[in-house]
């Protein structure tokens, strides 16, 4: 038995309608996929500049505090810290807070306390040969402690100690330092004279670098991972439970231990789609990052689900997709249901769906129009983009060469004001040897007084005795007439030899007053001498913290260089996937052209004649972005 008229025009509706709409259904999957895929490559591009610049940051920032410990180890100011509390805690019977160490800390103290929050340090410790710590900045429990017995001998700043040299700071690892009530500390430390000079590292300076999250979105975040599976810098997403001070505090739930962290470990870096420590889905850019013996593990995470949510383009043909379906679908059974119904009916069934295609097939030209154009503007504007970020480039080449010759000038500056503090302490050291000389001069000056004097009185003794004597010698008459002579002669000799004596005497008071007077200058000079010494210290100390900060500045241009360098190769990838939309886009233009043809045929055999639809219009070439940037930098 045959299938009725009706049945059969039910069959032939439902297989055009399935014809037409599964090509279209499978373009527009297709094209989500496309666009989707496009997004999430672009998103691990972004991931992993990001993740290489904030490895170059750390690195920066740990070679610059490095270099630090080297220069405050050869620093002369720190070098005498060192003896004088070092001096004070070994006569003071190994005890700090004495009298010597108090004047220490008055004289040394304030400068160090400058160079700790110069360069962000949280502790500056001073020790001495045996291991001591005869003086800290901050003074916790471990000022007097000794590193190589007691309670801090495995301690990081143990490690740190046994492993320095004078010619290179060594870095330990962060663990928990009792001292700093178990907080997890990091260390630096470098030999200096007979003893050595530590600097605890601020996790806040690390954090700072860690947490900037510009280009991010909402759930992305970049964090340290040490070789114990634990933190070494605070998570965003998991501030309580995946802190440093957490993940130390409790390290089963604070753990990070993923495919990416354990690759990142093992020295292998990467992209992919893994769980995170919460178990979320997630594009995780990752590499090991290695300094001075430590290996740690550098990642750049953002959810799988916000980066598929940002794809709109995408979302919108979708959306676009879905209604079409289930318009066809609701024309299909509006078609089976009246599959009983007469011709006309029928033919007013497949009408209509001809002209639900119609419709379906117009706005998916439109929404093809809108992704091919907001491709075009974004392939525009990410040429634009790279011929500033060229320009640009080249103005931070110049400012790098202008930084680069400040920090060589500041160096410069520095040896002169070392032999400048070297010639004035010469000065100084002659002056004091002048001064001792007039002292000398005076004292001897005092004792000539008192030997004239002594003369005078002789002198004056001797006046007498001849007086008395030539007295006698009249009385004895001619007899003694010889011995008055002599007696005479004795007496002239005596007022000759008083004269002399004051004479001499009023010389030796002038010679007095004049050695007085250049004592008072002496001693002004030496007062004077002393400020010049204390001035030229002061200005050597700020002039090797702007050696310091223009060596710091030229590290941070260059850095700035690197990121521009990346931004520019994140253009041109975006760039490419623009054209790569844009292609797809007009594809499914030319798609859309075909499919309202058949729907013209359609509506034709309906109504009983062909009616062609209207022609697509030409869609303008897009230009290649990259070829608008060769054109922008010939």
């Amino acid at each position: 038995m045959g299938l009725s008229f009706g049945k059969k025009m039910a069959v032939v509706l439902t297989a055009l309608a399935l014809a037409a709409i599964a090509p279209l259904i499978v373009l527009a999957v297709t094209a989500v996929d496309a666009a989707r895929d496009s997004f999430v490559q672009q998103k691990f591009e972004q991931l992993r500049s990001i993740r290489q610049i904030k490895a170059n940051q750390i690195i920066d920032y740990l070679g610059q505090r490095q270099r630090d410990m080297e220069v405050l180890a050869a620093n002369p100011q720190a070098l005498a810290a060192l003896a004088a509390f070092g001096r004070a805690f070994a006569e003071e019977g190994g005890r700090v807070g004495g009298p010597l160490w108090q004047e220490a800390q008055r004289q040394y103290g304030p400068w160090l306390s400058r160079y700790q929050k110069a360069y962000g340090y949280y502790d500056i410790f001073l020790i001495n040969q045996n291991g001591d710590i005869v003086y800290s900045v901050a003074q916790e429990p471990d000022l007097g402690q000794n590193l190589r017995g007691g309670p801090l001998a495995g301690s990081s700043l143990a490690q740190a100690l046994a492993a320095a040299s004078a010619e290179k700071a060594t870095i330990a690892d962060f663990a928990p330092y009792a001292p700093s009530k178990g907080e997890p500390a990091a260390f630096l430390a470098c030999r200096a004279g007979a003893g050595a000079v530590a600097a605890q590292i601020s996790i806040e300076q690390v954090n700072k670098i860690m947490q900037e999250r510009s280009g991010m979105g909402q759930t992305g975040e970049s964090y340290l991972v040490g070789p114990d599976k634990l933190m070494r810098s605070d998570s965003f997403l998991d501030a309580t439970g995946h802190s440093v001070r957490a993940s130390f505090a409790d390290p089963v739930k604070g753990a990070v231990d993923t495919q990416a962290s354990r690759a990142a470990l093992a020295g292998q870096g990467g992209e992919e789609i893994i769980a995170d420590y919460n178990g979320n889905q997630v594009l995780s850019a990752y590499a090991p990052l290695d300094f001075g013996g430590l290996r740690w593990a550098i990642l750049a995470e953002i959810d799988l689900a916000e980066v598929v949510s940002e794809s709109k383009a995408a979302q919108e043909l979708l959306t676009t997709v879905m209604l079409v379906g289930a318009a066809a679908g609701a024309a299909i059974l509006a078609a089976l249901l009246a599959s009983g119904l007469v011709v006309r009916r029928a033919i007013g069934s497949l009408r209509q769906l001809a002209r639900t295609l119609g419709d379906s097939a117009r706005q998916i030209a439109v929404a093809s129009g809108q992704v091919a154009g907001s491709s075009q503007g974004l392939a525009q504007g990410s040429s634009e983009q790279a011929a500033s970020l060229e320009e640009t480039s080249a103005s931070l080449e110049q400012l790098a060469a202008m930084a680069q010759a400040n920090s060589q000038h500041a160096q410069d500056a520095d040896g002169l004001m070392i032999e400048a503090k070297r010639v004035v302490g010469q000065a100084g050291q002659t002056l004091e040897s002048l001064e001792q000389a007039v002292t000398t001069i005076t004292a001897n000056s005092a004792k000539m007084a008192k030997i004239i004097k002594t003369i005078d009185e002789i002198a004056f003794q001797t006046n007498l005795l001849a007086l008395n004597a030539a007295v006698e010698a009249a009385r004895a008459g001619e007899a003694g007439a010889g011995f008055a002579v002599v007696a005479e002669e004795v007496r002239s000799l005596a007022l000759r030899a008083a004269a002399a004596a004051r004479e001499t005497t009023g010389m030796i008071e002038d010679s007095g007053g004049r050695i007085a007077s250049l004592s008072s200058l002496t001693a002004q000079m030496d007062q004077i001498f002393a400020e010049v010494r204390q001035s030229a210290s002061r200005v050597a100390e700020l002039v090797a913290l702007i050696a310091g900060a223009s060596h710091e500045q030229s590290q941070g241009v260059e850095q700035i260089n690197q990121a521009v360098g990346q931004m520019d190769r994140i253009t041109q990838s975006s760039a490419a996937t623009a054209e790569e939309m844009a292609a797809s886009a007009e594809e499914m233009a030319a798609q859309t052209g075909s499919l309202r043809e058949v729907v013209g045929e359609l509506e034709g055999l309906v109504n009983g004649a062909r009616q062609a639809a209207p022609p697509a219009q030409p869609r303008k070439a897009l230009e290649s972005p990259r070829l608008q940037l060769l054109g922008n930098t010939k």
